[in-house]
Parts: C-alpha cells; structure tokens; sequence
C-alpha cells in the first residue's frame, strides 16, 4: 500500500474517497487517469459520468475567477497573500504611481 506524503496525492485519495461530491469531479478524473483506470469514466459500471456535471464546471470556473496565486502590488497586496477579487481596495483609495515625481 502507498501513502500519500504530498499535498497533491493527498487531494486526489480525498476526491477519490468522495467522487459522489460534483466539485471532485476533476480530481476524481485525473486520479483515475494516473492510476491507468480510466474506464472507471463513464459507462454503466463508471465511478462518475462521462461529461462533468454543471455544478463541477460552475465551481471550478468561480475559483479560477475569484483567486489569483500572484500577489499584486499594485492592489495593495502583501507579497505571496491570496485572496479574493471582492476583498481588493478599490482603486481611488491606492496611491498613484506618478503622486512621487
């Protein structure tokens, strides 16, 4: 038996454990994908559909709109912090670039 000592298999023996839930539905396909099972995708005797449902393509679009990975300076951002797009100053309260020449 493998152990998962890395965050990424960790999330993907998660999502395995609950492939039931729409937002694994990614995870549970390239975890099934690297362990050379994927006629468990789709069919009659598949763990989940062949289509991702609505709701896994809804999720994984509000995340990629909501968070960024690279921190902004330019935002107000502290280096390496990720937050959402709603929580950013709005842009009369930062300084200007050209305000010290």
């Amino acid at each position: 038996m493998t152990i998962a000592r890395n965050l990424r298999d960790r999330k993907l023996q998660r999502a395995l454990m609950r492939f039931f839930k729409p937002e694994n539905d990614f995870l549970v396909r390239d975890a099934l994908a690297q362990a050379g099972r994927a006629d468990l995708i789709g069919g009659c005797a598949g763990l989940i559909p062949a289509q991702p449902p609505k709701e896994a393509i809804e999720a994984r679009r509000r995340d990629a709109d909501n968070y960024r990975t690279v921190a902004n300076p330019a935002t107000g951002d502290p280096p390496g912090e990720r937050r959402a797009l709603d929580d950013r100053l709005p842009a009369a309260s930062l300084p200007s670039p050209l305000a010290g020449r």
